[in-house]
C-alpha cells in the first residue's frame, strides 16, 4: 500500500465497522496495490469486562495473499465461524499431532465470552482465519485452564493473563497471524493491569512455542497432561503496563547468545532432550531462545 493510500485509509473513519473496512479495502487494493500494511493499533482500550464487543485492534493486508484482514475481539455473533475454523484446523492435523489442540464446544465459547474473557480473532472476508482464547482469572473466577504448571499458584491469580487455543487456518499460514495476536494480547493485558503472561504449548509444536519466545516469553517448566500423555512447555513472562517485554529472543547460538547472556549463567540443550531441559528448569534456568538450524535451545539462569 502506498503512503497516499495509507493516509486515506487511516484517516477517513476514526473507528469504522469491520464491513466498512472490508469494502474500503477492496477499492484501495485495486487502486494502490496490496502490499502489507498494519494500521493504528489499540484505539481506545476498554476494561476487560467490555472487550467482547467486536473492537478492532488492527487491520491491514496479509503479506502473502494481499487479502485485507481485521484483527478484533470476537463476540457471540462469531460462534459459527469460530467453530468452523476449529474444524478446519483439527481436520488438517495428522493423527500424531491431533493433541496439539483441544477442541472446544459451542457451550465453552459461549460461557467464556459471557463471563467477560476475550477472544482475539483475525477476519478475512466472511471467515475467521485465526483466533486465540484469553483467560483473565480472578479471585471469584480463579480457573486458569493450565494443565500442569509448577509454582503457578505463587503468582496472584488476578495478575494472570493466559493465552490458549491458538488456531491459524492452514490456508493462511505464513502470514505471522499468531505473532500479531500475541503482540495484541500482551499490549491489551498490560494496559488492563495484568502483569503475568502465561501459556502452555505441546513440546513438539515448535511453530507455536517459538512464537511465544520471539515475543519475549520464556519457557520456564515442563508439565504433563495425563489425559493424553503429552508433554507441555509452560511459558511465562512478567508484563510492564505497556505490554512491551524488554527481552529479545536468542535466535542464533554463538556470539549473539554470548553477548545477550553476558553476566548471566547460560547453557544450551538440544530441542529433543526433554530430560536435560527439565533438569535445567528445575535448577532455575529458563529457555529464552532457540537456534532453528542447529535445533539447539538457549537457557539462562535469570528468571522472568
Amino acid at each position: 500500500m502506498t503512503q497516499a493510500a495509507y493516509k486515506h485509509f487511516a484517516t477517513t473513519d476514526s473507528q469504522p465497522s469491520a464491513q466498512a473496512l472490508f469494502d474500503k479495502a477492496a477499492s484501495l487494493h485495486d487502486d494502490f496495490g496490496g502490499s502489507y500494511c498494519i494500521l493504528p493499533e489499540n484505539q481506545g482500550q476498554k476494561p476487560a469486562s467490555e472487550q467482547n464487543t467486536g473492537e478492532i485492534l488492527e487491520q491491514g493486508f496479509l503479506p502473502k495473499s494481499g487479502e485485507f484482514y481485521v484483527m478484533q475481539f470476537l463476540d457471540l455473533s462469531h460462534l459459527d465461524e469460530m467453530l468452523a475454523l476449529q474444524d478446519r484446523v483439527y481436520a488438517d492435523l495428522p493423527d500424531s499431532e491431533k493433541n496439539f489442540i483441544i477442541p472446544k464446544t459451542r457451550e465453552f465459547f459461549e460461557k467464556h465470552l459471557t463471563s467477560g474473557h476475550p477472544i482475539i480473532g483475525v477476519v478475512c472476508g466472511d471467515q475467521i482465519v485465526a483466533q486465540s482464547i484469553i483467560r483473565t482469572p480472578s479471585v471469584t473466577d480463579p480457573k486458569t485452564g493450565m494443565t500442569d504448571m509448577p509454582h503457578l499458584s505463587d503468582l496472584p491469580v488476578d495478575t494472570l493473563t493466559i493465552m490458549q487455543g491458538v488456531l491459524c487456518d492452514p490456508a493462511h499460514r505464513g502470514n505471522k497471524l499468531m505473532q500479531g495476536m500475541v503482540k495484541q494480547w500482551l499490549s491489551w493485558a498490560g494496559a488492563n493491569g495484568r502483569s503475568n503472561a502465561v501459556a502452555e504449548i505441546e513440546v513438539r509444536n515448535h511453530h507455536s512455542w517459538s512464537v511465544f519466545i520471539d515475543e519475549g516469553l520464556w519457557l520456564v517448566s515442563i508439565g504433563h497432561d495425563k489425559s493424553d500423555g503429552s508433554n507441555l512447555y509452560n511459558a511465562h513472562q512478567a508484563l510492564p503496563e505497556d505490554g512491551r517485554i524488554k527481552y529479545k529472543a536468542i535466535k542464533k547460538i554463538g556470539e549473539e547468545f554470548t553477548n545477550v547472556a553476558k553476566g548471566e549463567s547460560f547453557t544450551t540443550c538440544p530441542t529433543q532432550d526433554l530430560q536435560q531441559q527439565k533438569a535445567l528448569m528445575d535448577l532455575g534456568y529458563a529457555c529464552r531462545g532457540w537456534d532453528k538450524s542447529s535445533k539447539t535451545m538457549a537457557f539462562t539462569k535469570a528468571q522472568p
